[in-house]
């Protein structure tokens, strides 16, 4: 089991200021997705740019009320979190890393802590997540996470306190 990161992780809300990084960390997260795709650095950015955009469009289409956060390791933006809370359930809508801090721990430790903000208030944590994101699967079943429907090409997920606790002592 991978340890906690040794940096301290803090959470602030996103704003207008942040549109930058976020665009940055879209384009992090897809480099492999267009690797190969023929054309300008200037068009392949363009693509890029224009399914940021669809995607901010249809998270608040899809999920109005979501918290957007920035992840802070030692006060510097270093990912995104976004999640969606209503009586029953905390769903965990994105969660994304900078490429050069991942495997450090802190996508751990971030959805550690939902699930424990979850536990605390009676309430389950669900997600989605891309069926062929191997690594992201192996980390949600590691913290305790049960694969449910396959929608399309994504694997919904349910973590109940209780089924998996261990993975937050």
């Amino acid at each position: 089991m991978r340890h906690a990161p040794s940096s301290v992780v803090s959470y602030r809300p996103a704003g207008p200021a942040d549109e930058p990084f976020l665009r940055g960390l879209f384009a992090d997260s897809r480099a492999s997705d267009f690797a190969h795709v023929p054309g300008t650095d200037a068009a392949v950015q363009q693509i890029v740019s224009l399914q940021f955009d669809a995607q901010a469009a249809m998270l608040t289409a899809h999920h109005p009320r979501a918290v957007h956060e920035i992840i802070l390791i030692e006060g510097r933006a270093r990912g995104r979190v976004i999640t969606d809370t209503t009586a029953e359930r905390i769903h965990l809508v994105d969660i994304a890393v900078v490429a050069d801090h991942q495997g450090q721990g802190i996508g751990s430790q971030v959805v550690s802590e939902i699930c424990q903000r979850a536990a605390s208030s009676g309430r389950t944590v669900e997600l989605s997540v891309w069926g062929q994101n191997d690594r992201a699967i192996r980390l949600y079943v590691r913290l305790g996470f049960e694969p449910g429907e396959t929608t399309g090409h994504y694997l919904s997920m349910r973590w109940v306190a209780g089924i998996d606790t261990e993975a937050f002592a």
